[in-house]
This record gives C-alpha cells, structure tokens and sequence, in this order.
C-alpha cells in the first residue's frame, strides 16, 4: 500500500507528535508499505531525503524555531502544505493519507482528499483537540473548532494516542475516536543497570520548560526531600527556563539539580539508563514519548493524573500518580521511593515488563487496519 503521512514536525524537528509520525512510517515501510513523509523544512535541512526506508519530502514555512511552530507557520504549512500536494501529485498517487494532527496536517489531507478523491485519517496529537491545554490555547482552539468539525467530519477515521484525547476529540466530532497508543521500542531503549549508581538516586524529567509540563511543582516538591538522598536532572529547555533556573535557586536545589538543555537521542538514552525515576508533572498530556522510552529502560514514574499518564503509570504497579499540581503529594511519593530501594527496584522490572506489552509494529498494524477499514 501506498501511504502519505503529512505532519509539520518530522525528527529533529518538533517533538512527540513528530517522533510518533515518524516511527509510525518506519514501521509501516518496514512491513512492506510504500511510505512518503511530507512535512517542514528548517534551515539547511535537505528537501528530499530516504530514512529508514521511506522518502521524507520537505517545503518551506519560514520556520523559526527547531522545537515548535507558531500560528503563522502552521497556517502556512496549511496554505502552502495544498501547493506542495498539487505538485507532489503530478506524477505521484498515494492509497490513503494518515495526517498528524488535524491542524495543520489535517487541512493539507482534507484539500487532497477532496480535490483527488483519496481517503484520508487523522491522528489527534494534543493541541489540535479543544479543551487540551485550555489555559493557553483557548482561543485558538475557539476559532478552528469550525474548520477541525469540518476535517474530523470528512476523515475515513480519527484516532488519538490516548482514551483521555479520544474523549476530549468526542466532544467536538460527535462521533467515536479510536485509541491507537504510541508503541514501546524495547530494542532501542533498553536498561544498562551497570550504569546506575548505588545510593543516590537519579531523578529525571524530560521536557519543553513551559506551564503545562508543571517542572515548577517538581522543584518544589523535591526542595522538601532530603538532598543528599537524590539528584534531579532536568533536560529541555523552553521560555520558562530563567524563572525555573531562578526558582530552583531560591529553593536551596543548585547542588542537587541540573539544566542540561536539550540532548540528542542517544544522550537522552544513557541518562535514561543512568536514572531511576522519571517524574512527569505536568498539568495536561498526552501520551508522552517519554513514559514509553522511560519505562522501556526500566525506570519507576511519579506522574500525574491528566491526560495518557495514568494510561501509562498504575499506581503502586510501576509508578505513582497523584493529582496536578499537588505538591505534597508528589513529594511524599518521591521521598517514599528514593528511600525505598526495594519498591524503586520492583517499579523499575515491572516498567520493563509493561512495555513488551505494545510495540510500534502492533501500533502500526492498527494504524493500517483503520486505513483498510470499510
């Protein structure tokens, strides 16, 4: 079969929803289909490449910014995504298109859909589902709500990562969503206990510094903890970083945290292998990429309950979940566990167990079947 997958965000650009799209066209092209990645260039970014076995074809947004993309870029992924089809389709005919997420994907697949009668599925990422990530994205999500009705109303099928986004998506499409979640890729991330040091505990996020991702209740929720007992690594980086930074001072963390900025997978990798457990507080999610990857290489989760976390993480199992923005709470998990070498230990194994449970082949064979669906 030949497939046309259209994001905006293709490896190393973007995050989650870009890293998803591209192991989902990985594992399709390894299982015989056809696959074309059409998404954003950036810089010097070459316009046509082959990566693990499928063709990625690039244009131009005037992109800014190699994590995310601003509304302007996204409208003109849309405006200038329909010019790029009408060419790509001169000599080149797709079997269905599967778009990540409906905006602005979404509205590149529906014009070709249309115009050369191909069916096409939506991916639900996060931010193009209103009522995510409210608090920021209200009034965007008010204006397309017409434009997202009309791209859900017209796919063959729309699926999400999560049950909590397909419920959110529901709301809006009046119609089921299905739930294909992010696979688990236990071959690349993988544990290395020789790597863990004995006694102190590693504690990692990963993530865009920004208010959803709630590193703030992190910071506070360790600052109450014994710190000869831990350190917090924290990787990414974004807009609220010089008032984390600031916060984590006046908190008395500079010896035991560090910024690190942004890794490379394979970086990101040793530090997984290194860590014991990784803390997601954020406020609203997903399925984040980072559970999956963590728990591949065997690390307990202290997350919350919003969004796919508690998809993910099951309370008392591998992990525990506690609400948003509870700091107490989240701090008497995380000290219960970094002082508890036997529970940090069973977490870790069952973590590892769960995650041979779903792999991307399994999400990819999904993906298919809702593309061959009558």
């Amino acid at each position: 079969m030949k497939i046309l997958i259209i994001c905006h965000e293709h490896p190393p650009l973007g995050g989650g929803g870009g890293s998803a799209a591209s192991r989902f066209a990985m594992n399709l092209a390894g299982q015989g289909d056809e696959v074309l990645f059409v998404t954003s260039t950036y810089k010097d970014m070459p316009l046509r490449e082959q990566t693990d076995g499928y063709g990625v074809f690039r244009f131009d947004i005037s992109r800014k910014n190699k994590f995310g993309c601003d509304i302007p870029e996204l409208i003109r992924f849309g405006l200038r995504g329909k010019r790029f089809i009408d060419e790509l389709f001169k000599d080149y005919r797709p079997d269905a298109i599967a778009a990540f997420f409906a905006i602005p994907s979404g509205y590149v697949a529906r014009y070709a859909s249309q115009k050369y009668k191909i069916p096409y599925i939506v991916s639900l990422r996060g931010g193009d589902v209103p009522g995510f990530l409210s608090r920021e994205l209200w009034f965007y999500q008010f204006l397309a709500t017409p434009l997202l009705k009309k791209i859900m109303g017209s796919a063959k099928r729309v699926f999400s990562n999560s049950r909590y986004l397909a419920r959110l998506g529901e709301k809006t499409s009046k119609s089921e969503i299905a739930v294909v979640p992010n696979g688990f890729d236990t071959e690349l991330y993988k544990p290395d206990f020789s790597k863990r040091p004995g006694g102190l505990v590693n504690i990692l996020f990963a993530g865009r510094l920004v208010y959803q991702k709630g590193l703030d209740v992190a910071l506070k929720a360790v600052s109450i903890l014994d710190k000869t007992r831990f350190h917090l690594n924290i990787v990414g980086s974004g807009p609220l970083e010089g008032e984390l930074k600031a916060l984590a001072a006046r908190l008395n963390l500079a010896g035991s945290t560090t910024f690190m900025g942004w890794l490379t997978k394979s970086e990101l990798l040793k530090l997984y292998q290194q860590s014991h457990i990784l803390v997601i507080p954020s406020r609203d999610e997903g399925l984040p990429n980072v559970v999956t990857e963590a728990m591949s290489c065997s690390m307990a989760v202290v997350g919350t309950n919003c969004g796919g976390i508690p998809e993910l993480v099951e309370n008392g199992v591998n992990g525990y979940v506690v609400e948003p923005d509870d700091i107490k709470a989240f701090s008497e998990k995380l000290g219960g566990l970094i002082s508890d070498t036997d529970t940090i230990n069973k977490f870790c194994e069952n973590s590892r167990e769960m995650a041979g449970r779903w792999s991307w082949a399994d999400a990819a064979n999904r993906l298919r079947g809702l593309i061959n669906e009558h």
